[in-house]
């Protein structure tokens, strides 16, 4: 396997450090849980360095302090033609957003413990904060594409890690209850992907 070594200069905020000196050799650490990784001073945030990590100094200004950090990225996913830069600041005032979704189906299975048929709905969930999301907890309104609301339902997830501006998936799963009409499996299983829509509310999270 090969691998590309890049060197990145840039320009970020170390609050925690008062003095630092000035000569080449000196590294520093980021001591919060995370730091802003940015281009210039108060500039675009590329991305968020959890606590840490280690950067090389190559100059004071004032309260800023210009770094170089040195690491790999594989060959495969880099190209010489320049790209659109992804905009890595917050794309919502709400803590999480939701950026995805996907549904799968599945059949009764004794083999496997499955004696009803179940709906897996699995949610992209994306954190808008600049804090590590632990667990959280939301309303979801599901409505077709013609704005009909077919159900809410209350969701928690309680073992989370999501990083600042990154996504993880969440899988519920609902079974087909054949005594109850119009139930949430019912809904999941009778629309495609395509026209159903799904929002977040009275979303609460933990860090």
């Amino acid at each position: 396997m090969m691998a590309r070594s890049f060197l990145i200069s840039v320009y970020f905020l170390i609050a925690s450090f008062t003095a630092i000196a000035s000569d080449a050799d000196t590294s520093v650490y980021i001591e919060k849980e995370f730091e802003n990784f940015r281009k210039t001073p108060n500039g675009d945030i590329i991305v968020k360095l959890p606590r840490g990590t280690k950067l090389s100094v190559i100059e004071d200004q004032g309260d800023w302090t210009k770094v170089s950090l040195v690491g790999y990225i594989w060959k495969g996913s880099t190209t010489i033609t320049p790209q659109p830069q992804i905009d890595l600041s917050p794309t919502s005032t709400t803590p999480l957003s939701l950026s995805s979704f996907d549904i799968e189906l599945y059949g009764v299975n004794t083999n496997v413990s499955r004696y009803s048929k179940e709906a897996h709905l699995t949610l992209k969930i994306r954190n808008n904060s600049d804090s590590r999301v632990k667990a959280w907890r939301c309303i979801l309104i599901v409505k077709n594409v013609f704005g009909d609301e077919l159900f809410q339902v209350k969701l928690t997830s309680g073992s989370s890690n999501i990083f600042p501006f990154q996504t993880e998936d969440a899988t519920f799963v609902w079974e087909d209850n054949q005594f109850i009409e119009d139930e949430v499996y019912d809904n999941l299983a009778s629309y495609s992907k395509d026209n159903l829509r799904l929002s977040l509310t009275e979303i609460q999270i933990s860090n």
